[in-house]
């Protein structure tokens, strides 16, 4: 897999992971606690309407509360038709998960161009892609990198001549 693939499949993967935040981060955790935010759904869940919400906090026992939202959509004629919780925090969370990823997607590109993700280097690690040198790439002519065997082996002998020292 090439840079380019793999820079795509990380903004599809951020792009999905916006969305999911978006609709129950913001969508129903922040309209939980208030519930406004989910206004902007309003075109969508009731076109040519207003919608109202009523908020209702319980107290069935000492030391807890209990606070419940539910919506409705008011037409020009008066009647009154209940929102469901979902189409409204899906439509409303697709809006702020498209608005977190705009926000998120240029500092995200921008941290893996400072890195050198996009970048032809590959990890120091796996030494390069194939028919790349032994040394690695990046390694100067004549040294050769060591691998995991070799340095395995360094550290068993050095553990060796602790244990036999005088």
């Amino acid at each position: 897999m090439n840079s380019t693939s793999g820079t795509v499949g990380c903004g599809c993967a951020a792009f999905v992971f916006c969305l999911f935040m978006g609709v129950t981060a913001i969508s129903l955790g922040v309209g939980a606690a208030y519930p406004p935010i989910n206004r902007i759904a309003a075109p969508l869940v009731c076109s040519g309407g207003e919608m109202t919400y009523k908020q209702k906090v319980t107290n069935p026992l000492p030391g807890t509360t209990y606070v419940s939202a539910s919506w409705k959509c008011v037409d020009r004629s008066g009647r009154t038709t209940p929102i469901g919780t979902f189409p409204l925090c899906l439509y409303a969370g697709t809006f702020y998960g498209l608005l977190l990823f705009v926000l998120v997607a240029p500092i995200w590109f921008l941290a893996r161009l400072r890195r050198g993700r996009g970048a032809t280097a590959p990890p120091a690690r796996f030494g390069g892609p194939p028919g790349a040198p032994p040394g690695g790439v990046g390694t100067p002519p004549g040294i050769r990198r060591a691998t995991d065997s070799h340095a395995s082996t360094l550290k068993s002998a050095t553990w060796v001549r602790e244990i036999f020292r005088d």
